[in-house]
């Protein structure tokens, strides 16, 4: 994640004013560096974050695909980035002029942020309620009036969602994706430690998307899973908590607002300050 130290310390004197996680074990599975933040703020509030990445992300750097996404592109009315792996792959893979329209589209302030600093120019297009796919298509720029018969390319990573262009494509548009990275299991990882989920000292595990909470039950060594999936998760939506319940999980996973750092401390402490207030 791009950001200056300057703004990363007033980030951590803004969490220390919201609360204190008194020493609560918190796994952290995101990749870099989108741990980092997210490591030092858990700990800023006086927690103990446990850095266990169960996901990496790596480029599709295929020629014949980005000769494709060139010409799409080229030809695009609205480019939607899905999140800050696409636009940090994008910066590398594809020519900045490609993105010199007004109407480029992100999902959240971070992302707006990213693309701003990589591409020295801001967004058009970014939702003002919720921080996914539903609030991006209430933005006045993606109804039917305004996307009937335009060319949309949507750049994600491999396999992703397809709720955002079926919605899109119900409203007249032309959807193109352009899949610049794919997700997977950090190699080597049966050469890292795991941690002991069997000893009790693990409070709360954040997973904030479906691949990061599957690949988390698959590294997780047999002997230890009954005991993985008695921990609580820490999700980023509705959809991952429904994707915990099916995995097994015994608890109902804590939805977080959104999987930005912010709303993750202020889930944190506030789940935190419930266990407290209200101990089994």
């Amino acid at each position: 994640m791009t950001s200056s130290p300057e703004g990363r310390v007033r980030s951590l004197k803004r969490f220390m004013l919201k609360g204190k996680l008194d020493g609560l074990r918190v796994v952290v599975t995101r990749p870099e560096p989108f741990a980092t933040p997210l490591i030092e703020a858990i700990e800023a509030h006086a927690g103990q974050a446990i850095y266990y990445p169960t996901i990496a992300i790596e480029a599709i750097d295929d020629p014949h695909s980005i000769a494709s996404a060139t010409g799409m592109l080229i030809d695009a009315d609205i480019i939607i980035l899905i999140s800050r792996n696409a636009i940090e792959f994008a910066s590398q893979l594809l020519d900045e002029k490609l993105f010199n329209k007004p109407a480029i589209a992100v999902i959240g302030q971070s992302s707006a942020d990213t693309f701003s600093t990589l591409f020295k120019r801001q967004v058009g297009i970014m939702p003002a309620t919720t921080i996914d796919s539903e609030g991006l298509l209430q933005t006045p720029s993606l109804q039917p009036a305004q996307v009937k018969d335009k060319r949309i390319v949507i750049i994600r990573g491999e396999g992703g969602r397809e709720h955002l262009a079926n919605r899109l494509a119900e409203r007249g548009a032309r959807v193109n994706y352009v899949e610049l990275y794919r997700r997977t299991i950090p190699q080597g990882h049966h050469r890292k430690p795991d941690p002991d989920w069997i000893n009790g000292k693990i409070n709360a595990v954040i997973t904030t998307s479906n691949a990061i909470l599957e690949n988390l039950l698959e590294m997780t060594p047999e002997s230890q899973r009954a005991a993985l999936l008695n921990i609580p998760q820490i999700v980023a939506s509705k959809r991952g908590q429904k994707v915990a319940a099916s995995l097994g999980f015994l608890y109902d996973a804590v939805v977080s607002d959104n999987a930005s750092t912010d709303a993750l401390i202020d889930t944190l402490i506030k789940w935190q300050q419930n266990r407290v207030n209200h101990p089994d």
